[in-house]
C-alpha cells in the first residue's frame, strides 16, 4: 500500500501533492501565495523588473503585523490619501516617515493590501500601481529646488552636514562653464562614494541583481509552504519544480535556512536599521517575526 501511495503521489503535480497532505489542518495555501513564477522572467523587460520589486515589498509587507497596522491607520485617514498634511494632522509620525520611502504606495493601498495576494490583483491595477511606485522612487531619490523655504534644522551649515530622516540636504554649487557633463557627474560620483554615511549601507547592485531579487520571493514561498504543509511534501516535489525560475530547496537544511532569511529580509527591506539610526524607531520591531513563521511540524507538536 505504501509503495502504491508513493507511486501515485509521484505522478501528482507540485501543488496537488501539497494539498493532499494537510487540507483539514491548515487549509489550502492558494497558489497565488507561493507560486511567484509569473513574476520571474529569464530576460525581463524594464516593466517586469519594476513589477517584481514592487511585488516583493507588497508580499513581505503582508507578513508584518506592524506594516499591516500602519496600512490600517492610513486607510482611516480623512480626505485625499497620501497627502503629507493629512498624515501630520493624524499625528502619526510613523505614517509620515513611511511616505518618505519609495515603497510606501506598495503598502498603503486601502481595499487591496493586505487582503489580496499580489497575483490576485487585476493586471491593469498592478501596472498602474507599479508606475506610481517607479515615479515615486525617482522623485524620492533626488529633489532640486522643490521647497519654498527650509527650517533652520533643514539647512546645512558651512563644513557640516544636514540629515533629515534618512535623507541629506545639500547646498550644491556647479560651475557649468568650467567642465563638461561627464566631468561634473564624475566629480559628484566621487563625493557620493566618499560621503555615504556608514549607517546606510549601499544597496546591492551587482550583475546578479535580478537573480538576487527573484530569490526574495522564492524564500518567502518556502517559508509559507513550511507554515502550511509537512516539510517532506515540499522536499519530495522540489525536483518537479525546476524550471529555472524558482529554485526550491532539495534539502531540509536549505529550506530552513531560506525561512530564516525571510525574517532577516523583512527588517532589511523596510529599513529598520536606517530608521533607528536616524533617531527614530524601526517600522518593524527587532523581535517581530513574519506572520507565517511557525512551521507546520511545530504547529503539529503544539496540537498534541
Amino acid at each position: 500500500m505504501k509503495r502504491e501511495a508513493d507511486r501515485l503521489r509521484g505522478r501528482m503535480g507540485f501543488g496537488d501533492a501539497l494539498r493532499s497532505g494537510s487540507e483539514e489542518q491548515s487549509g489550502v495555501l492558494r497558489e497565488s501565495e507561493w507560486d511567484f513564477r509569473p513574476l520571474i522572467h529569464k530576460h525581463p523587460t524594464q516593466e517586469q523588473r519594476e513589477e517584481l520589486r514592487a511585488a516583493i515589498f507588497y508580499e513581505y509587507g503582508r507578513e508584518s503585523d506592524s506594516i499591516r497596522r500602519l496600512a490600517s491607520a492610513y486607510a482611516k485617514l480623512p480626505g485625499p490619501k497620501a497627502m503629507a498634511a493629512d498624515l501630520l494632522n493624524a499625528r502619526s509620525e510613523a505614517l509620515f516617515d513611511f511616505t518618505l520611502i519609495p515603497f510606501w504606495n506598495c503598502i498603503f493601498w486601502p481595499g487591496v493590501f493586505p487582503e489580496k495576494a499580489w497575483l490576485e490583483i487585476p493586471p491593469q491595477e498592478r501596472t498602474q500601481r507599479v508606475q506610481t511606485f517607479v515615479k515615486w522612487q525617482q522623485e524620492a531619490l533626488l529633489k532640486i529646488n522643490e521647497w519654498d523655504e527650509l527650517a533652520p534644522y533643514e539647512t546645512p551649515k558651512r563644513g557640516g552636514r544636514c540629515f533629515v530622516g534618512t535623507g541629506e540636504n545639500l547646498i550644491l554649487w556647479l560651475n557649468w562653464a568650467n567642465a563638461n557633463n561627464s566631468e561634473i557627474v564624475d566629480a559628484f560620483a566621487s563625493w557620493v562614494r566618499a560621503s555615504r554615511p556608514k549607517e546606510y549601507a549601499e544597496p546591492r547592485g551587482d550583475a546578479s541583481r535580478e537573480n538576487v531579487t527573484a530569490a526574495f520571493l522564492t524564500r518567502l514561498a518556502v517559508m509559507r509552504l513550511l507554515h502550511s504543509y509537512p516539510l517532506s511534501n515540499i522536499l519530495d516535489k522540489a525536483l518537479e519544480f525546476e524550471d529555472g525560475k524558482m529554485k526550491m530547496p532539495k534539502l531540509q537544511s536549505n529550506a530552513l535556512r531560506m525561512r530564516h532569511a525571510v525574517r532577516r529580509d523583512l527588517h532589511r527591506l523596510f529599513q529598520s536599521e536606517s530608521f533607528t539610526k536616524a533617531g527614530g524607531s524601526p517600522l518593524i520591531p527587532a523581535l517581530e517575526l513574519p506572520r507565517r513563521w511557525t512551521t507546520f511540524s511545530a504547529q503539529e507538536r503544539t496540537r498534541r
